[in-house]
């Protein structure tokens, strides 16, 4: 936060603000002033007016020279009544040695026309003021090696306090200093500046006005400033990309609002060498794809995080790192070479609607399991942190500028230190239907750089899958639920939940993959519970919360636990299910599965349950670990239903087993036929204590164990 801040306390005083919609009056000012194009100096400046001499040969061609003006020090103004430039005419201020920067004026009543080339006959700076408005044409271009400032305001201002004023024009002030402190702008801030064509500069680029319409390119070799103390509105088209593209650091900015589409052509974007800053009182419409070689940041005008509504196509891609507070809008895609930090909520309303989008494979930390994204398909919210830079991807379009793209560039001086995603808010994705149901994937594992990097989220609530894949800890402070409902078509299954972790896995809220069905309105609906698996690759698992997968009229999903360390569970993990389908059909049976290879498994007043309430098999429990299995304080293992079976060290053998405190472990038919079996590996001891017991009520349950039960 302090880099971007400091980037923008560093501009705010000369380059306020700009932005957004040009009533159709601009373009009756520029039909009509198109055929008076002229440069008219005024006489503000007395002796040392400003000259225009025609026909000078500059860079071989011909072209009208701008000399005179008041030298002051290093810099050098100049006063016109009139400053148009016309179609193919090419107009150059006069660069004398000693002058770093020059300053120009329009006192005149008329808005700017630069419809040809306006450049500097050298390495100077060159700042223009008008505060009726300036028109950049579709054949407009800069020949400026320095820096260019164009601005609506009503004067600069200095740092001893003095102006160089268009409104109330004096003779330019006694200055040692060579560059302004700010622009000021008067009581109407309305005047715009719009731009059709290719304003390209060798330092930094700075539109400021009151409202900024902006098409064409703007490329800079330094720092690109766009600020409306209005409005500021981006539009591309099918023909004529937008592209705005800094070699340094990139501000878009409009007090009241920005809006930006720029998704018709897929050469246009945002491109930035350094960080890319967009900024706005109100929420910021930022409907284009966006390359920043640092960090990517919204705030509001207060420095405090700023909104991001975007219905069609958002792309960010960040060597560095993404912050923002909150998104509503299309499938959303973040990939960061830093970490990703939400503060807001994130809203997916539905899919990508351009042709631009991105569709490719990711596969997970664990080798094996592959995800489709494809946002342009399905709702979908893609997050990726700590990206290896070389996978961040390039743009269409590579500008001719000193720009890097893969974080090397030496103007980003902000490295991102950690590859952490927290989104601290809750996460909607429900627009899905029956084709077309949602999908979230936050991984700091994709590609991976070396950043350390955790993920922490809020609430999920989705119809679709839900896949975290983290190269640290994963911890969730609000529930995930992707449980179906009965307004949705049958035969549905819920969203899968995934959890991969390379280190722990804190589980404080529920995680919930089931089907609501209102047995008042339509008890028929069937329905399918997803499956849920958690796995530490190289940490420990605690859950604190309610896990489960309900399916009141078809088959629940299964429950995957696995870890290298212990692995705690203090609340309920559930797979229920009303079937009747085959006993022997081992695909179709719901398991319960906690798997600690390194470690140990407690059961501590929680409860492990695979109830199938119809006449089909509650699927299995299964616990394995390689140090102790505790089952203690009241804790239940349940298996209800037609040979439902619960197995302690079936694949690996504890050295104790513990059952304390009034616990039970339990297998019933319920009458419907086979009572599964319990069947309990140890290879040092059993113990059921205190009141605890083991039993299988129905016919041919079998208990058995490997060791003598002490009591």
């Amino acid at each position: 936060m302090n880099n971007s801040r400091n980037f923008t306390q560093s501009h705010a005083g000369l380059f306020l603000l700009l932005g957004t919609i040009i009533p159709i009056a601009v373009v009756s000012i520029l039909t009509s002033n198109t055929c008076q194009a002229q440069i008219i100096p005024d006489t503000t400046l007395g002796n040392e007016s400003s000259r225009v001499t025609t026909g000078v040969n500059i860079k071989e061609h011909g072209a009208d020279l701008i000399e005179g003006g008041a030298q002051r020090g290093s810099s050098l103004f100049h006063s016109f009544a009139e400053f148009h430039v016309n179609n193919g005419q090419r107009v150059y201020f006069a660069n004398p040695t000693g002058i770093a920067n020059i300053f120009s004026r329009v006192t005149g009543s008329n808005a700017s026309n630069i419809l040809g080339t306006l450049g500097v006959n050298g390495a100077a700076n060159l700042f223009l003021l008008n505060p009726n408005g300036i028109i950049f044409g579709q054949n407009a271009q800069l020949d400026i090696q320095g820096s260019f400032l164009a601005t609506t305001a009503n004067s600069f201002k200095f740092p001893d306090g003095s102006e160089f004023s268009a409104t109330n024009p004096q003779a330019p002030p006694l200055l040692t200093m060579s560059v302004p402190v700010g622009v000021q702008y008067g009581s109407q801030q309305t005047a715009s500046i719009t731009n059709q064509g290719n304003l390209v500069t060798g330092k930094d680029l700075t539109l400021s006005a009151g409202n900024l319409d902006l098409q064409g390119t703007l490329q800079t070799g330094g720092d690109l400033i766009l600020q409306a103390q209005n409005n500021l509105k981006v539009r591309d088209s099918a023909s004529n990309p937008f592209i705005a593209a800094a070699g340094g650091n990139l501000l878009a900015q409009g007090n009241q609002k920005v809006d930006i589409f720029a998704l018709n052509n897929p050469n246009s974007g945002f491109f930035s060498g350094g960080n890319m800053l967009l900024q706005s009182e109100n929420t910021i419409g930022g409907d284009a794809h966006y390359w920043a070689g640092g960090n990517f940041r919204i705030e509001q005008l207060n420095g405090n995080l700023g909104n991001l509504f975007s219905p069609y196509d958002p792309v960010i891609r960040a060597s560095g790192d993404v912050t923002f507070d909150s998104y509503e809008g299309a499938s959303l895609h973040i990939l960061a070479g830093g970490s990703v930090n939400i503060s807001g909520n994130v809203e997916i309303i539905g899919v990508d609607s351009t042709s631009n989008y991105i569709k490719e494979t990711v596969t997970l930390s664990d080798g094996k399991t592959e995800i489709n994204i494809d946002g342009s398909a399905t709702p979908t919210l893609d997050i990726r942190a700590g990206v290896n830079s070389n996978y961040i991807g390039t743009p269409g379009f590579t500008p001719n500028l000193p720009i890097e793209f893969n974080g090397q560039n030496p103007n980003t001086t902000n490295e991102p230190t950690n590859a952490n995603i927290s989104i601290q808010g809750s996460i909607y994705n429900t627009s899905g239907s029956e084709s077309n149901s949602g999908q979230i994937l936050l991984t700091n594992q994709y590609n991976p750089n070396k950043l350390p990097g955790n993920i922490t989220i809020g609430a999920i609530p989705t119809y679709g899958d839900v896949t975290i894949d983290s190269r640290g800890d994963i911890t969730n402070n609000g529930q995930i639920d992707t449980t179906i409902s009965d307004f949705l078509k049958t035969n549905r299954t819920a969203g899968n939940i995934r959890l991969l972790a390379n280190q722990n896995i804190l589980i404080k809220d529920a995680l919930l993959s089931g089907v609501n069905v209102d047995n008042n309105k339509n008890k028929n609906f069937t329905g399918n519970g997803g499956d849920i698996y958690l796995n530490s690759q190289k940490g420990k698992i605690d859950i604190n919360a309610d896990i489960s997968s309900i399916a009141p009229n078809g088959i629940a999903g299964n429950v995957t636990i696995q870890a290298v360390g212990d692995i705690r569970v203090s609340k309920k993990i559930e797979a229920s299910s009303k079937s009747d389908y085959d006993s022997n059909n081992e695909q179709k049976k719901t398991n319960i599965t906690i798997n600690s290879t390194g470690g140990s498994v407690y059961l501590d007043g929680s409860s492990l349950d695979t109830t199938n309430k119809a006449f089909g098999s509650p699927g299995n429990i299964i616990i394995d670990a390689t140090d102790q299995v505790s089952i203690i304080n009241g804790s239940k293992i349940l298996s209800n239903g037609n040979h439902g079976r619960i197995l302690i060290g079936s694949k690996y053998t504890p050295k104790s087993f513990i059952v304390d405190n009034k616990s039970e472990i339990n297998t019933d038919s319920k009458g419907s036929s086979i009572a599964g079996d319990i069947i309990i590996n140890a290879s040092d001891k059993i113990s059921i204590l205190n009141g605890s017991n083991i039993s299988s009520k129905g016919w041919l349950g079998i208990i058995s164990s490997l060791q003598a039960v002490y009591l």
